[in-house]
């Protein structure tokens, strides 16, 4: 809308962990000269969610976390009606980002990029305000787009909660085909 304002809803059929999710989203954006900012709320519904489902997200969940997967989901028990809030300001070509979420046990995660051309560069925090603060980590992300449908990114984990070891770099390869109506 011109105001800024928008609203919408994401519906996947589900699979075979979680089952149907709804996403619901309303948020403001715009600029105030060269700073643009956006700010909303997400809401994660998962209604059809059975015992089964839920024992078998929290199996998947378990191999995760000994995996070295600090960055779990919780528990299918805690992943009813998650919701999150976030703000996005870009300026001068730098992006901060922060989100705070409740998706099993409260979190803050923050990342702070900035792009030039074809190559961009990311680092990403999150502060588990759990007491134990085990889920909190730092990664770094260098993105190269080779056009505006094939991308390389590789991140790093560079620091992690005590007691977890670092994991080695991730390599993802994104493509997309656009859907012309």
């Amino acid at each position: 809308h011109e105001s800024g304002a928008y609203a919408g809803a994401w519906v996947s059929s589900g699979d075979a962990a979680l089952g149907t999710e709804y996403d619901l989203y309303v948020g403001f954006s715009g600029e105030a000269g060269d700073l643009s900012y956006d700010v909303g709320y997400v809401g994660y519904i998962y209604p059809s969610q059975s015992e089964e489902a839920a024992a078998e997200f929290n199996k998947a969940n378990a191999v995760a976390i000994a995996a070295g997967d600090e960055d779990s989901q919780g528990t299918a028990d805690e992943l009813g009606n998650v919701s999150d809030l976030y703000l996005n300001l870009s300026f001068a070509g730098v992006d901060f980002t922060t989100n705070f979420s409740d998706n099993g046990g409260d979190y803050v995660y923050n990342t702070l990029g900035y792009g030039m051309g074809a190559v961009s560069g990311l680092i990403g925090v999150n502060t588990d305000l759990e007491e134990d603060g085990k889920g909190a980590y730092t990664h770094i992300d260098l993105s190269y787009a080779y056009n505006d449908n094939l991308s390389f990114t590789v991140s790093k984990m560079v620091a992690q909660s005590s007691g977890t070891s670092a994991a080695s770099p991730e390599f993802v390869l994104s493509y997309s085909l656009p859907i012309e109506l």
